[in-house]
């Protein structure tokens, strides 16, 4: 073979080589590459349409941490030389006084030391408000002496204290608290101490949806229950109460435990929503027609 043909044999494998690479690359490989760059194209766009929301959200965000960090700068706090016992309890006695109708049985634990720092273990039982076992927890975490709590238990609890006129629900707690102590002097006493306000909390988890009773009427509305509904005329309902006291209502007006939700003139029946302790019902009062001496004789 002479040297010509053969050079021209292997340029013509190359050409294949290079033909075939080329189809792939043109025909898959590339057009692969192009859709996944569509579709972050697409994600990127999308994400700069929500871009006001995310600086919205960005902002809120901001803002509360700006308020935690706030808040945490002013958690200074006291390490005294020693922890007393007796000086705790009058320190915890205070916190309880503060905090409202909170009670607590408070029991000595035992003392751990490590080389330059120590604390004693306390374990606190009681029960209370939700909302005073709230302020007393945030005024241990945020108060004056270095406090931790290693342990919180809280169940939902019905007290039966005869300070209570009746049956109330409460919150017992179980906490194990450990109060530092170190010896270096420096820190038993803080000169930028500035007190910190409460946090204000809109909802009580451990408060029943469903109340095992239910409230007084205190204000003397109509008892539904025990009411007759004696007439009807285009937006009024005239009841008769258990005491014989005849009341005009329209929609919307309040009774006890619930409200008149419905006037009927065709029907001559009127319907009101009643809450019972967290479970609400529709009842129905109809015009009771009395029966002419006449009526039904032949």
């Amino acid at each position: 073979m002479s040297f010509a043909v053969r050079n021209t044999i292997v340029l013509a494998i190359l050409l294949v080589l290079v033909l075939i690479f080329g189809g792939y690359w043109t025909s898959i490989r590339q057009p692969n590459k192009i859709r996944l760059i569509e579709e972050e194209i697409k994600k990127v766009d999308t994400e700069l349409l929500n871009s006001p929301d995310l600086l919205q959200q960005y902002n809120v965000v901001q803002t509360e941490l700006e308020a935690l960090e706030a808040r945490w700068s002013q958690r200074t706090k006291d390490i005294p030389v020693e922890d007393v016992t007796s000086q705790t309890n009058a320190y915890l006695n205070g916190v309880l006084f503060s905090s409202g109708r909170v009670k607590a049985d408070v029991q000595f634990v035992g003392t751990k030391q490590e080389q330059r720092f120590g604390w004693n273990t306390y374990s606190l039982k009681g029960e209370g408000p939700f909302y005073g076992i709230y302020r007393f927890i945030w005024s241990l975490e945020n108060g004056r002496r270095l406090f931790k709590l290693s342990k919180l238990i809280l169940r939902q609890a019905i007290s039966r204290d005869p300070e209570y006129d009746q049956p109330y629900p409460v919150v017992e707690y179980d906490i194990e608290m450990k109060a530092y102590f170190t010896p270096l002097t420096e820190l038993s006493s803080s000169i930028a101490w500035r007190d910190t306000s409460i946090v204000d909390l809109g909802h009580n988890p451990f408060w029943p949806l469903i109340r095992p009773d239910v409230p007084p009427n205190v204000e003397g509305l109509v008892e539904v229950d025990k009411a007759e509904l004696k007439a009807i005329i285009p937006g009024k309902a005239f009841v008769s109460d258990h005491k014989g006291k005849v009341w005009e209502l329209s929609v919307g007006d309040r009774v006890y435990m619930g409200y008149l939700s419905k006037i009927s003139l065709e029907e001559s029946k009127v319907e009101f929503v009643i809450n019972r302790g967290g479970i609400s019902e529709t009842v129905v009062l109809k015009v009771r027609y009395r029966q002419s001496p006449n009526e039904g004789k032949k």
